[in-house]
């Protein structure tokens, strides 16, 4: 019995560690949801790729397909112009004479490779005015970019100082709200006088000394005393 429940206990442990294993293993195989919104946008570039290298060729096989368009559709009408003697003269031959000694076959090489050559003029203006239209945008978009960079550091700049006028506003409002310097005028100089002496003559005084003659009589006192004191240096 003993050696019957240790295998059938070794058994259940063997297959519990299986099934762990198996379960790691499965749900490691499983992408995160980082890995699978990272594939996508892989796939969503690779598509977008695609999708211009298509428009890429396409316009470009549009272009080649409209310049052999164009010299087929030269080449028609070259075939079609009339080859008669009097509609056609050509300039070595004589101009009022009839095409006797030039051949035909030259005349019309001359006039499809002149028509070629205006084709080819034209396509070439038309190249020179689509790049003109694209630099034209290029700049335009710069341009405006640099207005809005320019804007934003308007901004940054305006949200930065006001702080610091702020900061001169309450210093300079602080410095008016100190308190401040009185100046002494001889009219206020008389107006103070004029209340000492009714302040004088209500509490009895005989007689009232003002400040100036207070001054007077200090310095009187100071010149004298220097003046003793010179005299006995002597």
């Amino acid at each position: 019995i003993d050696d019957e429940v240790v295998s059938v206990v070794s058994e259940a442990a063997v297959l519990s560690r299986l099934q762990q294993e198996a379960y790691l293993l499965f749900y490691a195989k499983l992408p995160s949801e980082g890995e699978v919104q990272q594939q996508q946008l892989l796939q969503r570039s690779k598509l977008h790729k695609q999708q211009q290298e298509q428009q890429q060729q396409q316009q470009q096989q549009r272009i080649e397909a409209e310049d052999d368009g164009s010299l087929s559709s030269f080449a028609d009408d070259a075939s079609d112009f009339s080859i008669s003697e009097d509609e056609w003269s050509d300039s070595s031959c004589g101009s009022a004479e009839p095409l006797q000694g030039c051949s035909l076959p030259a005349c019309r090489r001359r006039k499809l490779l002149l028509a070629v050559r205006c084709r080819l003029i034209l396509s070439s203006m038309r190249r020179l005015k689509d790049g003109d239209r694209k630099q034209q945008q290029q700049q335009q978009q710069q341009q405006q970019h640099r207005k809005v960079q320019r804007q934003e550091l308007r901004q940054l700049q305006e949200q930065q100082a006001q702080p610091l006028l702020q900061q001169q506003q309450q210093q300079q409002q602080q410095q008016q709200q100190a308190r401040r310097i009185s100046v002494m005028t001889p009219e206020m100089m008389l107006k103070r006088k004029e209340a000492a002496a009714s302040r004088s003559q209500q509490l009895g005084c005989s007689r009232t000394v003002s400040w100036e003659e207070d001054e007077a009589a200090a310095d009187a006192g100071e010149a004298a005393a220097a003046a003793a004191a010179a005299k006995e240096q002597h």
